[in-house]
Order: C-alpha cells, then structure tokens, then sequence
C-alpha cells in the first residue's frame, strides 16, 4: 500500500513521501522478481481518503471513501494489476505533476 504521495517529494511531507517512494520502488522490484513464479506483486497508490485519521482536514473533490478505496483495491487484485491510482484520476494529476520542472513544482502548494 504505498500512496500517491510517494511519485513525487512534497515540502513538508519529504519522510512520508520518501518512505512511499521508496515502498514503490520496492514492489516494483519485487513484481519482477517474482514473475516466474506466477505472483502478481500490485501496487497500490491512493489519494485522500476520508478517514477518522483525516477528520479535522478539508475535504475535496480529490478525496475518496474507504468503501470506494476498498472496492478498488479488490478489483485490481483481482485483476492482478501492476499499478491502481485511486481514484483513477491520480494517474493522470499526477503524470502531470511528475512531468513539470523542478523550479516550478518547489513553488506549488501541492
């Protein structure tokens, strides 16, 4: 279970993301690794999700449920996906945020 924030390091989040990143790179290795044997190693990279633990943070449209986050995960293990962004839209948000300059994502407030 890593988690969106570990495609790219945020100011003020650098251990969560580093640790996600890191948790990344892992399973990707290990997807490889275990191929022959048949295992499907899948990563899973959720936004926010409302939780107790995120209760005194502003939700936003960006924001999934656990039952959303749960059903997804079950699908993509079945699926024996490589990757899942949930909500799907991550994928893409953050191809874009991956993709910008460094001098311009250190600006953001992302």
């Amino acid at each position: 279970m890593s988690s969106v924030a570990g495609e790219r390091g945020r100011a003020g989040k650098r251990a969560y993301s580093s640790a996600k990143a890191a948790l990344t790179a892992h399973l990707s290795a290990m997807r490889g690794e275990l191929l022959p044997f048949g295992v499907a190693v899948t990563t899973i990279k959720p936004g926010p999700v409302d939780t107790p633990m995120t209760s005194g943070l502003r939700k936003g449209l960006l924001w999934t449920t656990p039952q959303a986050c749960g059903e997804a995960i079950a699908d993509a293990i079945d699926r024996r996906a490589d990757v899942v962004w949930i909500p799907w839209f991550w994928r893409w948000i953050l191809l874009l945020l991956k993709n910008l300059p460094e001098g311009v994502f250190k600006r953001l407030k992302v």
